[in-house]
């Protein structure tokens, strides 16, 4: 289960109450828990935000921009995110 972490999109505000890391283990047996510097994508627009220290969402500095850019996994949810919530949103 997604565990509690009220936070907002530094991109469209959207107020989130659950936040999941993402992860390359395609089947964890317990739900990552985010910790600062983890990317998670905003259901609403579809924007990767990082946790910060204080546990609030933040924009990607510049190199963690390039990083998310350049990570499958990264692409595959933000194309997942597309062509399910992506299409409903836009």
């Amino acid at each position: 289960m997604t565990r509690a972490c009220f936070t907002a999109c530094p991109f469209c505000g959207y107020e989130h109450e659950r936040a999941t890391a993402i992860t390359k283990n395609p089947a964890p047996k317990v739900e990552p828990r985010m910790k600062p510097g983890d990317a998670t994508l905003c259901i609403r627009c579809g924007e990767f935000s990082v946790m910060g220290f204080s546990e609030m969402l933040r924009r990607p500095s510049p190199e963690e921009g390039e990083m998310l850019a350049r990570d499958p996994a990264v692409r595959l949810v933000r194309e997942a995110w597309r062509e399910s919530l992506g299409k409903r949103t836009q």
